[in-house]
């Protein structure tokens, strides 16, 4: 009696195992994220703060090839006189190797004039890992190579407004999905020029992404951005805050 149980039982687990491997969500090839931040005070403090983002995901149905757009600008005045303006747009194709290991490259323009950054292109390519696929938490590793061209606003030391240059490129991405649509991501990059004379860059980024109903949610957000050697006149680091709507489609 008890070996028949046994049996029975064994065999209603093996039948349950197809079935859920079938209910499990199968993941979108398009994903569509939008961000939207506005912030404006009169009286007797005048400021205004506006921030967009948005970030268009595609995959192939074999998931061998993906392709990731993104973009994201602050604007703001205060009393009337503009105290930031930052731009960045960018692409990058991805050939997976395997569901963790992929190449990539990638093209990315900004300017912040404030900065000192008149217009600056990067093309970054290397390989990414995703070195912990957990349920709830995702931790992806990248490494390459970064060529910058950039003009400057004003003329630099060097009697120069433009360089142009190679670094290195190390990244870390992760990710805690505290709810289904909840999570808190931290980002890092670390740039060090391969040549004298340009120093380094490292940028970070905090972010807390809360739903809301559908598909709104807030999101909370702070990014680092450092230059070891900026721009003649500007300062090395540079902090920015944003808070507003988020839509996911």
């Amino acid at each position: 009696m008890h070996r028949t149980l046994a049996v029975l039982s064994a065999l209603s687990v093996l039948s349950v195992l197809p079935l859920a491997a079938q209910d499990k969500p199968k993941e979108k090839q398009l994903k569509v994220v939008g961000d939207f931040g506005y912030v404006n005070a009169s009286g007797n403090s005048s400021v205004t703060t506006l921030n967009l983002g948005e970030k268009i995901s595609w995959r192939t149905k074999s998931a061998k090839v993906s392709l990731d757009e993104y973009a994201s600008y602050v604007y703001g005045k205060t009393d009337g006189t503009e105290s930031a303006n930052r731009l960045g747009i960018g692409g990058r194709l991805n050939y997976h190797f395997s569901p963790r290991l992929a190449a990539f490259g990638g093209l990315d323009f900004d300017y912040d004039h404030f900065a000192g950054i008149d217009n600056r292109f990067q093309e970054p390519i290397g390989l990414s890992w995703l070195a912990l696929d957990a349920p709830k938490n995702k931790l992806t590793l990248e490494g390459g190579v970064n060529f910058v061209q950039v003009t400057f606003t004003e003329l630099q030391d060097d009697g120069q407004f433009d360089h142009q240059y190679a670094t290195a490129r190390a990244a870390g991405t992760y990710k805690w999905l505290f709810t289904e649509k909840g999570y808190f991501q931290l980002f890092g990059e670390y740039l060090p020029a391969l040549e004298t004379g340009i120093g380094y860059r490292m940028n970070g980024e905090a972010a807390i992404v809360a739903p809301v109903k559908g598909i709104l949610a807030l999101k909370v957000g702070y990014l680092v951005r450092y230059n070891s050697l900026p721009p003649a006149g500007f300062k090395t680091t540079d902090r920015t805050f944003t808070t507003g709507l988020q839509a996911s489609f």
